[in-house]
Order: structure tokens, then sequence, then C-alpha cells
């Protein structure tokens, strides 16, 4: 009968838990999966608020909130921009953007939107405001929106300009993909003892919190149920602290020699460390890069913590493994020659993760 040893038995323990791991990921993912797209947002070729030209291409990778309104507008427009303020603040340290496409390109020029824009306090990294200024314009966005939210934009020439372009009053929650993945009846038409439309208009907090939620749990990828995508990076420095802290009592621990102690916080780190790993590449698919904010001495300080943390975390990646195996397969004069180069290195990526949260997201935040 074939004998185990036991780094074989630890090898296949660690394989297993990772495939567990791949498994209950997959759980996760169909349980999280969200309701089926409602259709997919058409192509579209307009210009913003800053006569940037902007197509779906550009918003690809990006989760969005969409919504039709125009400069004029005195039924509904109002009260779906005072929505989107609201969701400006609520979702701020996200980069979920808020994008309006006008009902009536004719009256709204950029110059139009630009001086809107500037009246409800919008950012125009986080909010555009899109019109086109071809000669078709009209008839252009009226099949956009038809398309792509399968409402319509109905014209009546009699009507004051304020009330002259019937629209939906909906906003639309679309993926990184372009799919709508959600409509939301956020502003609602008022009707009298009759049933007829009063022609007055309300906001319903109970959809713009639905919607609110809903933005950051697709914005949050498959753990958004539990975990807003702003918690990581504090996670992420949390994982990289509690490693640190690990390596250090390991270390005390085989100095006094307590071999089985050591033996445990040493694993105990590797698992953190693969854990934040996962957690650091899981934030930065979903949320992407964030610039530094900081000025002055605080940018050549940080940008060299920076580098050097990155080069030494792909350092001592395959330094810990080859430690770690040498342990496994009973190597220990090897094995501590090497985790003599190996902590130090190991503990500095650790520390200097921290900094870096440190100097990123608190003491050089930017809006």
């Amino acid at each position: 009968m074939m004998r185990w040893s036991k780094s074989d038995r630890l090898l296949w323990l660690v394989l297993i838990v990772v495939l567990l791991g791949v498994a209950v990921w997959a759980i996760a993912v169909e349980l999280t999966r969200g309701p089926e797209p409602l259709g997919r947002v058409a192509d579209f070729q307009f210009l913003d608020q800053n006569e940037t030209p902007r197509s779906l291409a550009d918003l690809r990778g990006q989760v969005w909130i969409a919504g039709v309104t125009y400069s004029c507008c005195t039924m509904s427009c109002p009260h779906v921009r005072a929505v989107l303020q609201q969701l400006q603040e609520e979702l701020r340290g996200t980069k979920i953007l808020l994008v309006t496409f006008s009902a009536a390109p004719g009256l709204d020029t950029p110059q139009e939107l630009r001086k809107l824009a500037d009246s409800l306090g919008a950012d125009p990294r986080r909010w555009l405001f899109l019109t086109t200024t071809e000669p078709k314009g009209a008839e252009i966005v009226r099949q956009f929106v038809q398309q792509s939210f399968h409402s319509d934009i109905v014209e009546n020439p009699e009507a004051e300009p304020g009330q002259r372009f019937a629209h939906s009053s909906r906003l639309y929650l679309i993926d990184r993909d372009g799919w709508v993945r959600g409509t939301y009846a956020c502003v609602e038409e008022l009707y009298d003892d009759k049933g007829t439309p009063s022609g007055l208009f309300e906001i319903n907090p109970n959809e713009v919190e639905r919607l609110r939620a809903d933005a950051e749990r697709l914005y949050a990828g498959p753990l958004g149920r539990w975990l807003k995508l702003r918690w990581f990076p504090a996670i992420n420095a949390g994982l990289n602290a509690l490693s640190g802290l690990l390596l250090v009592t390991g270390y005390v621990l085989i100095r006094l020699g307590r071999r089985q102690g050591h033996i445990v916080s040493m694993l105990s780190a590797c698992g953190v460390s693969a854990l934040f790993l996962a957690s650091y590449l899981y934030y930065h698919y979903f949320h992407g890069a964030t610039p530094f904010s900081g000025t002055g001495w605080s940018r050549p300080v940080y940008f060299a913590l920076l580098i050097s943390h990155t080069v030494l975390a792909a350092v001592v990646v395959p330094l810990a493994i080859l430690t770690l195996y040498r342990a496994f397969r009973a190597q220990y004069e090897r094995h501590r020659r090497i985790a003599r180069l190996t902590l130090p290195i190991w503990l500095y990526v650790s520390a200097s993760g921290v900094l870096v949260y440190l100097f990123l997201y608190q003491w050089f935040a930017g809006d």
C-alpha cells in the first residue's frame, strides 16, 4: 500500500481547499446573478455638455444610470433631475455614471446643457448630458430611445416649449456590457379622483432607494449583495496588517522553539495573503484604478512607496512558495536560509500595503 508523506497530505489538502473555494465562488456568482437583461442599449454618437463626442463604446466597462429629459421641460424633468442629483450624492465614492439623453436636441445645444449642468452642480466626470447637433437630431434620439428603452418621445408642436415633448420619466440601470438591468419609476404622475392624469409629478422614494441599492450591487459584482465595493480598500489594508502580524508572531514562536505554533502562524499568513490577493483583484476588476490626489511632497513619497510595494509583492510570491515547499519537504536548513530573505520582504509588502491605503484613501483622499 502506498504511504503518503506529511507534505503530500498537506499539498492535497491545499488543493481540495482551492477546489472548494472555486465551487463556492461559482455558486455565489449564480445566486447573485441578478435579473435577466431587459435589452441592449443601441449604439449612439452624441455630444456631451462639454462638446465631447460620446458613444456606447465610451461607457463600456462602467455601470451607469440613464434617463430622458430636456432642459426647459416643466413636467417630469425637474423631478427626474432632482432624483439624479440625489443619486450623484449618494453614489459618491463609486464610479457609477449618470447619463441623461435630451428629448429635444433642437433646443438643447451642448452650451445649453452645460448651463443646466452647472446649475445642478453636476460633476462632469460622473454626470453626462447628451444631445446631438445633427439636422435630423430629433428623429435620431427618438429611434435611439425606442430601441434602447422601448419607450417613445412624442412632440406636440402646438404646446409650450416646456410641455412640447412627452417622454418616459423612468430611469434605467445599465451594466458594463450595455445591457439594461432594470427600469425604475422614480418619478410618477399624479391622478385626480376620476383617474385622469393631473400633469403633476412626485418622486417615489422607494423606487429611488431600490435603484440606488441595485446600482451599488451591480457595481460591486457578485459579492455586491453582501459587501459594498467601497469597503474593499479597508478590508485589503486589514488583511495586509493581519498578514504582517501573523508573520511576526510566527517568527517569535520559532525563536522560542514553539515549532507547531510557528507552522500554524505561517500557514495562516499564507492564507490571509492569498485572501488579500483575491480581494485586491476583485476590487480592481470591478472598480478600476483610483488616482492619487495628493500634491507636493506626498506624490514622490506615495509613488516610491507604491512602486516598491508592487515590485516586492511580485517577488515575494515565488519566494514564499519556495520557502513553504522546503518546509513541507523537511529541508529545514534550506528553509531557514531562504526564510531569512523571504520574511523581511514579506513584512515590508504587508506594512507598505497599509501605508498605500492610508495615503490613497485616508490622508490624501480626493473627492
